[in-house]
């Protein structure tokens, strides 16, 4: 039982730092911080962001997939983004 909740403990931390990674590149593109309540991303911000986040995680260069233009629809916000990213082994 308690390895099972340091796991998730861990996951928590892990999918949390991802998360403001990921945040500070919208705010960046945004210019202003980003409202996880308010704002989606608009074709411009996706425009700016997506190159960020290919420089920033497709290290191995087998997950370009991750940013094609099928894959859109995940990064209409930040946290969207970070499930879609995490589930695909992405850390921060």
């Amino acid at each position: 039982m308690r390895k099972k909740t340091l796991k998730q403990q861990k996951e928590d931390a892990q999918k949390a730092a991802l998360l403001q990674r990921i945040t500070d590149v919208y705010s960046g593109a945004q210019g202003a911080e980003w409202d996880h309540d308010n704002d989606f991303a608009t074709a411009e911000i996706l425009g700016q962001v997506i190159p960020v986040f290919v420089t920033m995680f497709d290290h191995n260069e087998g997950l370009n997939y991750l940013f094609n233009v099928h894959s859109l629809r995940h990064f209409d916000n930040p946290k969207r983004a970070m499930e879609h990213l995490f589930s695909a082994g992405i850390r921060a």
